[in-house]
């Protein structure tokens, strides 16, 4: 049985994958300019919210640098992205669960949805929810988060629990993105002391 995972590893730079609706329970490693896009239906229709294609699974993307997107997947254990830059597009999806690729890397043990090290990829217009974080920035990253909906993010074991956790050296977009139902209601977004990252146009319930 050919899985989607089968699909992408055969797959050639700039090539676009398309998932059919349906369950791929398997964790999925993108190739470097290999797009992937869900919602498609038998007919070849796409509608990503009725036509689901669900990952049951968790998503690794990793030392991408070539124009790479995923779009319109229904992602179930998060998205690990890690030395990857601004070609990565991380966009329509629905991502919930979490990685805690954090605790491999001798630094603090915490589930997130979205995870990024050492990484300037684009997070924009996912539905991001049910995970302990929404999205963790981790060492020199510099991300664009703009447009997303986080939401109904609750604390676990780890002891963080935010929208967004920017631990990054380095400076993020941070824009127009909404954010309710979650733990932490008054302080959702967590930068450092001193950091330079751009703040603005976010909503909060």
């Amino acid at each position: 049985k050919t899985t989607a995972g089968d699909a992408i590893s055969l797959a050639e730079a700039k090539d676009i994958v398309i998932l059919a609706s349906g369950t791929y329970t398997e964790d999925i490693t993108i190739t470097q300019g290999v797009s992937v896009f869900g919602g498609y239906g038998e007919d070849g229709v796409r509608n990503v919210n009725g036509t689901q294609t669900i990952i049951d699974g968790t998503i690794f993307a990793e030392n991408i640098d070539d124009h790479t997107e995923i779009n319109g997947l229904y992602i179930r254990d998060g998205i690990n992205v890690a030395n990857s830059s601004e070609n990565l597009i991380v966009r329509n999806n629905d991502i919930s669960g979490g990685v805690v690729r954090a605790e491999t890397l001798g630094l603090f043990a915490n589930e997130a949805a979205v995870y990024a090290y050492n990484s300037h990829a684009v997070i924009d217009g996912n539905n991001i929810h049910d995970s302990e974080n929404g999205i963790w920035a981790q060492t020199n990253s510099s991300l664009t988060i703009v447009n997303n909906k986080i939401h109904d993010i609750q604390r676990g074991t780890s002891g963080y629990c935010y929208g967004i956790v920017d631990f990054s050296s380095s400076s993020s977009l941070i824009q127009n993105n909404i954010f309710w139902n979650n733990t932490e209601t008054s302080n959702q977004i967590i930068t450092p002391v001193g950091s330079s990252s751009t703040i603005i146009g976010n909503t909060f319930y």
